[in-house]
């Protein structure tokens, strides 16, 4: 029979390890469902016109600066 143990003082070190592989599952999984809706968003505008910008500058209610608007 082993000794499946570890060493005590690599404990700190393991649970580091699995924190991070906790939160690189997250980000995965973010990832993938991120990836899956610009894919979609993607196909949906596909059908749009001509993609188009427009850049103001100017003083506005709040406050002077530009606005940006368009689609691509």
């Amino acid at each position: 029979m082993t000794d499946t143990s570890a060493d005590p003082s690599l404990e700190s070190t393991r649970d580091s390890a699995q924190t991070l592989a906790s939160w690189t599952d997250v980000f995965w999984i973010t990832g993938v469902i991120a990836a899956g809706a610009g894919i979609t968003l993607f196909v949906l505008d596909a059908s749009r016109d001509e993609p188009s910008a427009e850049v103001q500058a100017g003083c506005f209610d709040t406050g002077c600066g530009l606005l940006a608007s368009g689609h691509f």
